[in-house]
């Protein structure tokens, strides 16, 4: 496959394959296994070692170190992916002819693809994938040119897409295209846009360090200016909550430091002052990609002093939203480019750095594609 190609995961059922039962062997084959040990012994013996598949090349493996489990208690299992109930993280004591019961997916995945070129839309039940959306090519002496596709997002009504144009130097362009295809329109100015639940009210980061939210019937517009202070980098990777009035964000002290994560209240707020640090609170340490779950619970990449493109591997952190308390951690495979939940709180999507789309809920994991730079579903 050339090299930055999309590719769907296959298809199938989702659940985790149990180990087969052991057979019992007959005489004959006991007598020529005696054969071949003395043979062994005589001769000396070669050992072959057969290496696993990559576990990121299929779709339905939960045993490749990314399901959400505490190395302390293992109950982070439970609390980040929704579930509640037993410990699942062993087999002990199960029939092997049981299986996992089957997840149901969100039924579509959006992604952006070909180093933001393209948006596809890809069916999690068959594999089909089929293109959205294309970048125009533009004037390359147009200062105010595309750069091509950022962060994408599928409306609550899973009808509607949403996608950020990346604009340099200016800030983004925000449009809204049908999933069934169409012609996009433009819907907000800004970058790291975030759709509230509702799907009524869509979040911006300004170029001035500020944070929009617009009204999108209407067009109505409300300014959240930046920080007196003007320190950091102001306001990115937005993400509203599930009561569909707080917005969280991330703000990056500078460019080389660590990242924090904010909450502001958007009825009642008028600028980013009004914001409340919720954490991290040891120092050096990172906070990035928040992706709330439920009303106070939200679950962020945590890792130290880098910006909005994590390197190598990664924590996970599912954090009172209240309170800045980590309740739980798991490991991520590598690091990640961005993140969110289904409508439902009940699926995680993320991209990891080298373009793999993957899943966590109900216990369970996957692949659902590789190539990509966002996702959501």
């Amino acid at each position: 496959m050339p090299s930055g190609a999309v590719e769907a995961a296959p298809p199938g059922d989702r659940r985790v394959p149990r180990p087969p039962r052991p057979r019992r062997l007959a005489t004959w084959q006991w007598t020529l296994l005696g054969v071949l040990v003395l043979a062994i012994a005589a001769f000396g013996a070669a050992v072959v070692v057969i290496e696993a598949d990559d576990p990121l090349t299929t779709s339905d493996d939960s045993s490749d170190g990314s399901a959400l489990t505490d190395d302390a208690t293992g109950d982070a299992a439970d609390d980040a992916t929704g579930t509640e109930g037993d410990d699942t993280t062993s087999d002990a004591g199960v029939d092997d002819d049981d299986a996992s019961p089957v997840v149901s997916l969100p039924p579509v995945v959006v992604m952006v693809v070909d180093d933001g070129s393209r948006v596809v839309v890809l069916d999690t039940a068959t594999g089909e994938m089929r293109t959205l959306l294309e970048a125009p090519e533009g004037d390359p002496d147009d200062p105010l040119r595309s750069n091509g596709f950022g962060r994408i997002i599928i409306g609550p009504e899973a009808n509607r897409v949403y996608v950020e144009e990346i604009g340099e130097p200016a800030s983004g362009l925000v449009s809204r295209v049908p999933l069934r295809g169409g012609q996009p329109t433009a819907v907000a100015l800004g970058s790291y846009p975030a759709l509230s639940p509702d799907g009524e009210r869509l979040a911006t980061a300004d170029i001035g360090g500020g944070i929009s939210v617009t009204q999108i019937d209407g067009g109505r517009r409300t300014e959240l200016p930046g920080p007196a202070d003007a320190s950091g980098l102001g306001a990115v990777n937005l993400a509203w909550g599930r009561d569909g009035r707080t917005l969280w964000f991330e703000r990056v002290v500078d460019v080389t430091g660590p990242s924090e994560l904010w909450r502001i209240d958007t009825l009642t707020a008028t600028s980013l002052d009004d914001a409340v640090l919720v954490g991290p609170f040891d120092e050096g340490d990172s906070w990035t990609l928040p992706a709330p779950r439920g009303d106070d619970e939200i679950v962020v990449v945590e890792q130290c002093c880098t910006l909005t493109r994590p390197r190598g591997s990664a924590n996970g952190a599912v954090v009172n939203g209240a309170t800045g308390e980590v309740q739980a951690t798991f490991l991520l495979e590598r690091g990640v480019i961005d993140s969110g939940y289904d409508a439902s709180g009940s699926f995680l999507i993320y991209v990891l750095v080298d373009g793999t789309v993957r899943w966590q809920g109900g216990g369970q994991g996957g692949q659902l594609a590789s190539g990509a730079s966002a996702a959501d579903w």
